[in-house]
Parts: C-alpha cells; sequence; structure tokens
C-alpha cells in the first residue's frame, strides 16, 4: 500500500504562502499545494503544525551544543550537526576554522567515515574557512596559523580532501590566491571571498578567476575609504556593483542590523542573498563562555547580549544563532517570510548546484521539511521525509 505523508499549515512556497497540503511520498515532495481527495487505498499519516517552512540550508556554520567540528572526535561532528537540525538546518557544510595543515587533513578524514552516518541534517561536503586570509583582516581567526597557499599545501589539501571540499572561502588579494582559486574552480568548488583587505578593483580581478561569493557579507569586509592619498571602493561596494555576485549575511540580529540586511535584499534580491549561522560551539547553549577552534587550540570568548565576542570585546567571534532564529530576526526586520526562506533554502541550493533536488517547497524536490508553531519555534524536523526531531 502506498503511503503519503501530509503536511497540513501555512506553508512556504518559492513565490508564496499556501493553505493547501504539501504531499510527501518516498521522501520526495509529491505535491506542494494539494488540492482535491486522496483515493481510499492509500495510507495518509498527518502532521500539522502552523507553518510548514522548507529546510535550511547551512553553507557556514563551525560548531554547536558545546562542541566545535575541529575538536578532531566522531562525536563532535555529530553534536554538531544533530544540534543544528533540531533547530531546523537539514542540510549543512561543515565550516573548519583556520589551522594547521595536519588538523585539517585529520578533520577530512574524521568527516569522510560520517558521510554514511545519519546524524540528522544532511552533510553537503566541506567549507573550508581559511586559513589563507589577511591578516589585516582575520577577526577572530587564530592569526598564527594564516598563511599564503602554495601549490605543494594545494596538492596535499586536494588529494586529501579533495572530494569532499565544496566551499572555500579565502582573501583574494593575497599572493597564490589567483593560482589556488583557479584551480579550485577546475574542479567546480565554490570560491568566495572572506577576511579580506581587498580593494573593488581586486574583486573586481578575482571575479574573472572565478570567486563568485563573499562570505559574512560586512564582517570584516572592507568598504569606501582613504589608503593613502587615494580613495577606493572596497568588497561591500563590489559584492553590491557586481550582479552575479553572491553574498552570505550573518542572520543572528547582531552581526547585520535591520537596515543593512534590507538594504541587501533591496539591491541583491533574495536570490543572491544568503542567510548563514556561522555559528561556534556555544550555539543551542545557555553558555557564558567558550572558545573557539579545536580543545587542542583553545581560543577563549565570551557571550554577551546574544552573540561570541573576543575577550576584549574588540571583534564578535562568531554568533551562537541557529535556523530558528535566523526566520525570527529576517522576519522581525520585516522580509516578506517568502524571501526569507529563499535566502535560506532555495538560494543556497542554487549556489552549490544543488537546484534539482534541495531548496524551497517544490514538487520533486527533498522532502526536507521543519514544522514550527506561528512564532517559528520548531515542532518537528524532516529530512528527505524521515522525522529527525
Amino acid at each position: 500500500m502506498r503511503e503519503i505523508y501530509k503536511f497540513s499549515g501555512e506553508a512556504v512556497l518559492p513565490d508564496r504562502l499556501s493553505d493547501a497540503p504539501v504531499l510527501v511520498e518516498d521522501g520526495k515532495i509529491l505535491d506542494a499545494a494539494f488540492s482535491g481527495e486522496l483515493p481510499s487505498d492509500i495510507r495518509v499519516t498527518e502532521v500539522t503544525g502552523a507553518r510548514i517552512l522548507p529546510g535550511f540550508i547551512d553553507l557556514h556554520v563551525h560548531g554547536g551544543g558545546g562542541c566545535d567540528l575541529m575538536d578532531d572526535t566522531p562525536d563532535a561532528i555529530r553534536n554538531v550537526v544533530r544540534t543544528h537540525c533540531a533547530h531546523g538546518t537539514t542540510a549543512m557544510l561543515p565550516t573548519t576554522m583556520s589551522s594547521p595543515a595536519p588538523l585539517l587533513y585529520r578533520f577530512f578524514e574524521r568527516f569522510r567515515n560520517m558521510l554514511t552516518e545519519d546524524c540528522g541534517a544532511e552533510l553537503l561536503g566541506v567549507h573550508m574557512e581559511g586559513p589563507y586570509l589577511s591578516l589585516k583582516k582575520c577577526g577572530a581567526q587564530p592569526p598564527w596559523v594564516i598563511r599564503e597557499p602554495n601549490p605543494a599545501e594545494t596538492s596535499e589539501l586536494l588529494e586529501r580532501g579533495g572530494d569532499l571540499l565544496k566551499y572555500m572561502s579565502l582573501a583574494p588579494e593575497i599572493n597564490g590566491a589567483r593560482e589556488l582559486t583557479e584551480t579550485l574552480r577546475r574542479r567546480g568548488i565554490l570560491v568566495g571571498c572572506v577576511h579580506s583587505d581587498a580593494e573593488f578593483a581586486d574583486i573586481t580581478a578575482a571575479r574573472e578567476w572565478g570567486v563568485s561569493h563573499i562570505a559574512h557579507f560586512y564582517n570584516s569586509s572592507t568598504m569606501y575609504g582613504k589608503r593613502g592619498q587615494r580613495v577606493c571602493g572596497g568588497i561591500v561596494e563590489a559584492g553590491f556593483f557586481y550582479d552575479d555576485i553572491t553574498i552570505e549575511l550573518i542572520g543572528d540580529g547582531r552581526h547585520i542590523p535591520s537596515e543593512l540586511m534590507r538594504l541587501c535584499v533591496k539591491l541583491k534580491g533574495p536570490d543572491h542573498v544568503v542567510l548563514i549561522t556561522d555559528a561556534i560551539r556555544a550555539a543551542g547553549t545557555d553558555a557564558a563562555e567558550s572558545f573557539l577552534g579545536s580543545l587542542s587550540e583553545p581560543h577563549p570568548i565570551i557571550i554577551e547580549d546574544g552573540v561570541a565576542k573576543l575577550p576584549d570585546r574588540s571583534f564578535f567571534a562568531g554568533s551562537i544563532a541557529t535556523a530558528d532564529r535566523l526566520w525570527k530576526t529576517a522576519v522581525g526586520y520585516g522580509i516578506p517570510l517568502t524571501d526569507v526562506c529563499r535566502m535560506m533554502s532555495d538560494t543556497p541550493a542554487a549556489i552549490l548546484g544543488i537546484s534539482d533536488r534541495k531548496g524551497g517547497i517544490s514538487k520533486g524536490h527533498d522532502a526536507d521539511l521543519v514544522v514550527t508553531d506561528r512564532d517559528f519555534n520548531v515542532q518537528a524536523v524532516y529530512v528527505k521525509g524521515v522525522r529527525k526531531c
């Protein structure tokens, strides 16, 4: 007998809100807005909530639940993934922090061994943030491991983890960035700009090499200013100027204020803006103190006002957000819910080239669905039609 799941509530489709049920069969969305009657010979499982949202795809997440992905243990990876899944993340790119090469290689090995394990959210691959960054804009990244790329390390990196790597963010103005970018793009790996001191002209050049994305836009990004006796634009101006460049915003309500998130959506459109958590190990906990990076090389931070900070309060140090906080923040800023869900689901899927199976609530897509109450408190999470929490 056929079995169908019938999700009833206000469903957020890519272009509208719908009160029609969403039908799921064999882990796929059978009908995004069903009307009519189901045959009597079908077993129907009813799932009801105030809202039915597309699952969140997080391109940039370091930790959660008291663990960091660089802790170098399978349990740490499991805990991070399960923590975020419980809050509405159905697919993710676990993100590494700038680290010595051996630690990165060990992470690849741990991660590869877990790809066949069900941890909740689907693991789409790896995002490497650094270590090829600007020391002037490294923020909370450990400066003592930041370095320029070189052919030997690139070769070993791709040998050990090239099959896992889906996205690398770097500073395009540093020596060796062009060669690395071109090598990554030949393998189909997304390359983004992050922790960079680049000028507008640097982004113009990097765009020609294949840099097409800007990570945590505004944060550790350059803007219009004077350099010596010369005035120039920066990363922010280039991100707005080039229509084909996509940008990330940390949607925790602390890194990006309302007016700037709304400006980005107005100028770029929801198809070119992605919301991310950039979450650290304290995400999903009530910790007042924590640390960045691995257990072997901890970098202390404090948690105040709903955000992580370096102890001297000189920089934010990643967010403690989970997916439900992103929905609440963006909607609270006045952004239409359909646009918010595009930025959290459709657009990241498009950037990763998986729009044929992931993204919004559309016929034929994986049934990655989040059931919430009216205030976006998560009640149930389904990944490929299977309830995970």
